[in-house]
């Protein structure tokens, strides 16, 4: 079996990587490849490519003749699926490489609002003592999550620890778990009043694209704030401004945007109540190690004929 793994500079597959890899399949010839140019000398004998989701080429795939199974770097792949949808090719995922990093981003978030620590900082910056600025608690406010996957979970995991109540949406909803109420999103709008953050955790597709827009932010409180952390695409970001700027919803957390980077002319970088962060979520210092701890057990699953446990289904698009 030859892998072949083809990643940017910052993703590098060390040595480390490779061991771990060999000593799930001993057989595995694993190959790295620096260049695009070295890549497509790799394809014509790779059975297993590992790569980026944004850095794939269509012309790959007619070099990769012996090629069964793309594993993905990445847990959002609307980028690359559209290119193996007319193709017999397995596409695996990374969901859940980012569930630490992005849950302990959407506390910080959750923090810098209830604690005030970005009013605390300009006032830093002024020299100003400011001890009459009007501070909040986590513990008791109610969070709800969109979108309940890897990510969510994670989120509703810290959440929980802060005494806070987690309701979330799930197309496979079923009962309750681990204190957390579970709902279809079918019941977004009953649920939207009841909510301090309400935080989007889901992947882009033609189903969720701009499910979030100015209907939606009519339903939340006015004290309640907005984060996404899943993909510009799945919110209408002017209705967002519009509704950050009518006071609407109390504020807004954003690590994506519809067109990124944010152009220099968007009105969200003037706004006091919104915080903005350059799409790294995230990232951490962990994610290799994380990543293929994933690949390997897609491809155990894969050795031993079973299903691979983040197998993207290309019709759904996740």
């Amino acid at each position: 079996m030859k892998i072949t793994a083809f990643l940017a500079e910052k993703f590098r597959l060390e040595e480390k990587h490779v061991k771990e890899i060999i000593s799930c399949c001993p057989s595995a010839v694993v190959n790295v490849a620096k260049t695009e140019q070295e890549l497509l000398k790799l394809l014509p004998d790779t059975d297993i490519l590992i790569c980026s989701n944004y850095s794939f080429s269509e012309s790959w795939l007619a070099v990769a003749k012996k090629l069964k199974w793309i594993q993905s770097i990445a847990a959002g792949n609307e980028k690359l699926i559209p290119f193996l949808k007319s193709t017999q090719l397995m596409l695996t995922d990374s969901s859940g490489v980012h569930a630490e990093p992005i849950s302990e981003h959407v506390i910080g978030y959750m923090l810098l609002f209830e604690r005030q620590l970005l009013a605390a900082i300009k006032c830093q910056e002024k020299n100003e003592w400011g001890r009459g600025m009007a501070v909040g608690e986590l513990n008791g406010k109610t969070v709800l999550i969109v979108g309940f996957g890897a990510v969510g979970r994670g989120i509703a995991r810290l959440c929980r620890c802060f005494g806070m109540r987690v309701i979330a949406t799930k197309r496979s909803a079923s009962a309750s778990e681990e204190g957390i109420e579970i709902h279809q999103p079918s019941e977004l709008p009953e649920l939207l009043p009841l909510a301090d953050y309400v935080v989007l955790s889901l992947p882009a597709t033609n189903e969720t694209r701009r499910m979030f827009g100015a209907k939606e932010f009519s339903l939340m409180k006015y004290s309640a704030h907005f984060i996404n952390i899943a993909r510009g695409s799945v919110a209408d970001e002017a209705a967002l401004i519009e509704a950050l700027k009518a006071g609407k919803i109390a504020g807004a957390a954003l690590d994506v945007f519809e067109q990124e980077p944010l152009p220099k002319e968007s009105p969200l970088w003037e706004m006091e109540n919104v915080i903005i962060t350059p799409h790294n979520s995230g990232m951490t210092p962990y994610y290799m190690d994380r990543m293929i701890k994933i690949f390997c057990s897609n491809l155990n699953a894969y050795m031993d004929g079973k299903p691979m446990p983040t197998l993207v289904d290309l019709k759904k698009g996740y």
